[in-house]
């Protein structure tokens, strides 16, 4: 090659490199980049148990570096490429925490990308296995509250366990629902009667939110015995009649005693047609007594379990238009004056028991007194009246629409008692007595 053209060619070079110079200046320019602020992409759960903590982070620039900073610390380098780790080996303290991480190009820093979370290492405990219902109880289903110290998961039927006594048939949990700290557990109650109890038995299923599981790693730490049921599904003694009207009876007033041989039951009666009631012994009432078909009356025992007895049933028939059976002093009156009294001296009192239905009847009582005196003798002073010794036992049979007078010693008597003052004011003084009786079919 000539020195001429050497020349030429080096002169020429010498401008390609200048201007390849100039473009690679300008070309810096144009690709100069800005930090972007990173993206978190793994950190740890919200909230954990681990006291570790790792965390991803990325930009789709790639940066000079990373800074980052733990709990407010000072930022620090934790990276130069994208993606970079961070590990915090720990162990970190229980509570809230805070990451952040920067990019760094240059005299450039970015805005720092921040995660919170916190560090739970408490494990929950169970506070209450609690009835919902009454007890004791007759229901074929009962319900527990199971209540936590904190929200939990992962409550089913097989943390249960059901402790029963005296029952018979199936009793089982049936359902458990609920979230967070509290549940709702149901269980069949079998048959019979005895107890019946819902323990929660821990096998580490049940854990909280930051997977500690309850009472601690480890089965049976976190066990609760619950409260039990008392189950009654036997129905109380039909209560029994001890007192109530005649059959016929002349009275629209009806009174009733009953008794029941389990102490502690409550009692439902009914009257006629109608609807129960709570009632209690003795019960009174009056009938319509233009009516003169038959009555009914009903009662019924209830434990406090809601088991119902038996109805005790009592019917009768009222008829105010005449006497179920008649009382006849003397021949004449049910209500007359009586002078002819002596102090110290009994006298019998003539009466006669009539009988108006076509079945025969028993008198089985007899009762005197007396209603009026005047008020210069007065008879709560200076009447005595012996009553006649009628009885279940002792009863005078009066037959069907015939009378019977009473005789002997089965009478009642009366006298003037002998007293140790002056009783001449007793001196034809009048009495009015009045006889009551009854008398069985």
């Amino acid at each position: 090659m000539s020195r001429a053209r050497a020349k030429r060619w080096v002169a020429r070079a010498s401008a390609i490199f200048l201007l390849m110079l100039v473009l690679g200046s300008v070309g810096g320019a144009l690709v100069a980049q800005t930090p972007e602020v990173p993206t978190i992409t793994s950190a740890p759960a919200d909230p954990t148990n681990n006291t570790a903590a790792a965390f991803t982070f990325t930009t789709k620039k790639t940066p000079s570096s990373f800074q980052c900073a733990l709990d407010g610390a000072t930022f620090a380098a934790c990276g130069s490429s994208s993606p970079s780790t961070k590990t915090y080996s720990g162990p970190l303290a229980s509570g809230g925490h805070s990451f952040q991480v920067r990019s760094v190009s240059g005299s450039t820093t970015t805005a720092p990308s921040t995660y919170s979370w916190t560090i739970d290492t408490t494990a929950p405990r169970a506070l209450l296995v609690n009835r919902t219902g009454a007890t004791p109880t007759n229901a074929g289903s009962v319900s527990w509250t199971v209540t936590f110290d904190e929200n939990v998961i992962g409550v089913d039927a097989s943390d249960f366990r059901i402790e029963r006594t005296g029952l018979g048939g199936t009793a089982s949990v049936t359902s458990v629902s609920g979230s967070g700290a509290a549940y709702n557990v149901s269980a069949s109650t079998g048959t019979g009667s005895g107890t019946l109890a819902l323990n929660l038995v821990d096998d580490d299923s049940i854990v909280d939110r930051a997977r500690n599981a309850l009472g601690g790693v480890g089965v049976g730490n976190g066990n609760r015995a619950g409260q039990s049921y008392s189950i009654d599904k036997l129905p109380p003694p039909t209560p029994v009649i001890t007192e109530h009207p005649d059959d016929p009876d002349s009275s629209a007033d009806a009174g009733f005693v009953w008794t029941s041989s389990e102490d502690g039951v409550a009692f439902h009666c009914k009257i006629e047609a109608g609807s129960w009631n709570p009632c209690v012994s003795p019960f009174a009432f009056t009938v319509d007594s233009s009516n003169f078909g038959t009555h009914q009356f009903a009662v019924r025992a209830a434990d406090a379990a809601g088991n119902l007895s038996q109805n005790a049933n009592y019917s009768w028939k009222v008829d105010t238009s005449k006497k179920i059976f008649g009382i006849i002093p003397g021949g004449t009156e049910s209500r007359f004056g009586y002078d002819e009294l002596y102090p110290g001296v009994w006298r019998w009192l003539e009466i006669t028991l009539t009988n108006p239905h076509n079945f025969a009847i028993s008198v089985t009582s007899l009762t005197v007194t007396v209603v009026s005196s005047p008020a210069s003798c007065l008879a709560s002073t200076n009447i005595e009246i012996e009553q006649a010794p009628l009885s279940a036992t002792h009863p005078v049979v009066v037959p069907r629409g015939g009378s019977v007078a009473m005789t002997g010693t089965d009478r009642p008597r009366i006298r003037l008692r002998n007293l140790p003052t002056n009783q001449d004011a007793c001196k034809g003084a009048h009495f009015g007595l009045s006889y009551k009786g009854s008398a069985t079919k």
